[in-house]
């Protein structure tokens, strides 16, 4: 089984330094994985979901033209 944890509007920087009982208990006790180069590329979950999992962008109609989405 997998199961995705996502803390949202929390960084990685704070979620370290806020929570440290925390990260240790899913990096010992249920050896997690934690992505660090993750980024959010939108303003809300769900863009930032789909990008974590498909590795594709989203955009807000009418701005489609400003952006190249295949990167």
């Amino acid at each position: 089984n997998v199961f995705i944890i996502v803390l949202d509007s929390l960084s990685h920087s704070n979620f370290i330094r806020k929570l440290p009982k925390t990260l240790s208990v899913l990096i010992n006790d249920y050896k997690s994985i934690i992505f660090n180069g993750m980024t959010k590329v939108g303003d809300n979950s769900f863009p930032n979901a789909v990008a974590f999992l498909s590795g594709k962008r989203i955009m807000t109609p009418g701005y489609e033209d400003e952006i190249n989405i295949d990167l």
